[in-house]
């Protein structure tokens, strides 16, 4: 059994008690909050009335505090913020550019050729070039990630040029009330007459 703090309760660090409030957002119990303190990395001891008094009545202005300072902080730390997630991008898009400077974008690919003549047998390791698709593929999408983190690149909209005619004179019509352009007074009008 791990030793467990017996400070007075109510002498709980600012961690401990924002540990407590976080527990009673989650909607644990009393005994799953109890149990929780004693597991703890740095375990201390809670009871249920400090637990009942102390913060479910006394502090619900508190826990929304809480609640809104760690919303908060998770926006303004690590990958939330768009320096840091451009200064990761760079660091791969580095180690990707040095690969490629050091030759990794053609690969060595052996083979043996085994070649029969007469009643010699003779085999020849022959290496052979690939292009290391992936690897270009991977810089440029490095690239293009760093691009749109900076603004650089916004999706183009897709523009459909390709207009349906009948469906747009179709749409002129019912808009302007236009009358058919195949009706002459009341009769369709055949070959003859348009």
């Amino acid at each position: 059994m791990t030793k467990i703090d017996t400070v007075n309760r109510k002498q709980l660090t600012k961690l401990q008690r924002n540990l407590v409030l976080q527990w009673i957002m989650e909607g644990l119990s009393d005994s799953q909050i109890i149990l929780r303190a004693a597991e703890q990395k740095k375990p201390f001891a809670i009871s249920r009335q400090a637990i009942n008094k102390t913060y479910r009545r006394k502090e619900p202005e508190k826990i929304q505090q809480v609640l809104a300072q760690k919303e908060t902080s998770a926006l303004k730390e690590g990958l939330a913020i768009r320096e840091n997630r451009v200064a990761d991008l760079q660091w791969l898009a580095g180690i990707m550019k040095k690969d490629i400077v050091a030759g990794k974008l053609w690969l060595k690919k052996s083979k043996t050729i085994t070649s029969v003549g007469g009643d010699e047998e003779r085999e020849l390791l022959i290496d052979e070039p690939i292009y290391n698709h992936q690897l270009a593929n991977q810089f440029r999408g490095v690239l293009d990630d760093i691009a749109k983190e900076m603004g650089d690149r916004k999706g183009a909209p897709a523009i459909n040029n390709f207009v349906i005619w009948d469906d747009a004179l179709a749409a002129l019509k019912k808009t302007y009330n236009l009358p058919d352009p195949d009706v002459i007074e009341g009769k369709y009008a055949d070959e003859e007459t348009s």
